[in-house]
This record gives C-alpha cells, sequence and structure tokens, in this order.
C-alpha cells in the first residue's frame, strides 16, 4: 500500500494574524494562490493521489495571547478572562476528486488597531494518506 505524507508549518503572513485561512494543494503541497499564510519547512514523501480521506494532524504551535477585560461566564478568579484560540481545516472536493485542504485559524480577543491581541504565528500540518 503506497501512502503520501505532507507535512509543514503554516505562517500567517497578514499584518493581523488573530484571522485567516490558507489552502493546501494535496497534489504538491503547495499553497493555493490567495492563502493568507506561507508554508514552510515542508516535506512531500511518496506521490499520486490519495485514495480516501487522509488522516490530518494540525496544531497550535506559536501563540501570542493579550487578556481580555471580559469577564468569564464561569466567575471566580481563576478564569476570570476570556482567551480562545480556534483551529479548523476543510477537504476541498472538485469533480468528486480531494484536491487539497483549507486550513483556519481565529483567535481571541481580536481587537482592530490594537498594538496586542491574541494571535496565530505557526500552525503544524502533518496529512499522511493511502495513494493510488
Amino acid at each position: 500500500m503506497p501512502i503520501k505524507i505532507i507535512s509543514g508549518v503554516l505562517f500567517p503572513t497578514l499584518d493581523d494574524r488573530s484571522v485567516g485561512s490558507a489552502r493546501i494543494s494535496f497534489k504538491d503541497g503547495k499553497l493555493i494562490p490567495s492563502s493568507g499564510a506561507q508554508f514552510k519547512e515542508v516535506n512531500v514523501i511518496g506521490s499520486g493521489d490519495f485514495t480516501g480521506k487522509p488522516c490530518v494532524q494540525i496544531s497550535l504551535r506559536h501563540i501570542t495571547i493579550k487578556e481580555s477585560d471580559k469577564k468569564s461566564f464561569f466567575g471566580g478568579s481563576a478564569l476570570n478572562k476570556d482567551i480562545g484560540f480556534n483551529l479548523n481545516d476543510e477537504f476541498i472536493v472538485e469533480n468528486d476528486k480531494l484536491v487539497g485542504m483549507t486550513v483556519s485559524w481565529a483567535a481571541t480577543p481580536h481587537e482592530d488597531g490594537a498594538p496586542n491581541v491574541s494571535q496565530i504565528s505557526e500552525i503544524s500540518v502533518l496529512i499522511i494518506g493511502e495513494t493510488a
């Protein structure tokens, strides 16, 4: 059973790295144009198209946190700030064929114009699947 492995690190490139997305091609592991990140330290082992949905692991690698002025709905001194990070992946299907994946991220609090906001600076990506 031949397999293909794509790994690398996404580095969000927009001025505000609190919210964004990037699209990774399953063909060659490169970013699809109009992505809001750079994909570095990329390794692609194997070739061919994935025969089914590959296993995907994405994780936060480097983040910056700014505390919010809002009180947590849990209350108490140990949980008095709301800070959140959201990391999602979604397969891109064209003509019934898996062609890539969109990785999206969001960090809160997100305050336009503020000098310090919660940001996502690096996202690790690992994609492994069987190929034809």
